[in-house]
């Protein structure tokens, strides 16, 4: 198995990690049918302080926050992976430079994140 890597969140990772939204938005509705239905997820991935995870080249995590001096908020479209343990790294990799106070937006229906 490839090794993981982790960089800094640019644009140039924006289609992967809206293709990650979109992967966990889905299984999110299956179990939140009342949710909208989106067309344009990487219009929702945010912009902020962030990162990706990669494998082999693909993207598998990202995670992005809104810092500011007190807090770091990674908002509902701020987190989404195919591989959750890479979310996990991706996670304590940016911790480190943040804020000691964090928050963190997860849908409940998955279990894996």
């Amino acid at each position: 198995m490839p090794t993981l890597e982790i960089h800094p969140f640019s644009d140039d990772f924006r289609t992967e990690a809206a293709a990650l939204l979109a992967s966990r938005h889905r299984r999110h509705r299956a179990a939140e049918p009342l949710l909208a239905d989106v067309d344009d997820f990487a219009a929702h991935v945010p912009a902020g302080d962030g990162a990706v995870a990669t494998r082999g080249g693909e993207v598998v995590a990202y995670v992005i926050a809104t810092v500011g001096d007190e807090r770091a908020e990674v908002g509902f479209a701020g987190m989404a992976a195919s591989e959750p343990e890479a979310l996990r790294d991706v996670y304590a990799q940016l911790a480190a430079a943040w804020p000691r106070r964090h928050s963190v937006m997860v849908p409940a229906s998955d279990a894996a994140l």
